[in-house]
């Protein structure tokens, strides 16, 4: 599924450079024809929590869902193949990347991966060849001198950090 941010406060009028906060949900599927209402049922606090949200919706049929998820898979490692499955631009898209680890500035610990993630693929998974989710797409690199995106590459937030929201 996709998060579709429809209502957004943008919070750099007032001061803080590149905040937008969500306050509306909506989510469509692979069929692209529907989306539905969400709400947030758990997010993680603190300043070291995971830029993660679990979102709910009414069930409908033929809804697709998650079965046998698992937070504990191997850690995807340096040198790993990986697939993001996401929604750039509002269309479909797989692409094939190769796995980096890298520590953000902050000391978080991400994926880096070879491909960018575009506007729509943020919360994409990151699959390794065995179909195991081993990340969520977080967004594209930036050159941290002038803020620009880095085009060749992407970030993504390891599984086991979804531990902290997974219900």
């Amino acid at each position: 599924a996709h998060v579709v941010e429809v209502a957004v406060l943008d919070l750099s009028v007032h001061g803080f450079p590149h905040v937008e906060v969500v306050t509306d949900y909506r989510v469509t599927f692979v069929e692209g024809v529907n989306s539905h209402s969400a709400r947030v049922l758990r997010r993680p606090s603190g300043a070291d929590a995971p830029d993660l949200a679990v979102l709910g919706i009414e069930p409908f049929p033929g809804m697709p869902f998650v079965q046998g998820f698992r937070s504990d898979v191997t850690p995807a490692a340096d040198g790993d193949r990986v697939m993001m499955l996401g929604f750039p631009y509002r269309t479909f898209r797989v692409y094939e990347g190769v796995v980096t680890r890298w520590r953000s500035p902050d000391g978080h610990d991400y994926l880096m991966f070879d491909r960018p993630v575009h506007p729509g693929a943020s919360g994409s998974p990151l699959v390794d060849p065995t179909g195991a989710i081993v990340g969520i797409a977080k967004g594209r690199l930036e050159n941290p001198d002038t803020g620009e995106p880095i085009e060749s590459g992407g970030i993504s937030i390891p599984i086991g950090d979804v531990r902290s929201v997974w219900p």
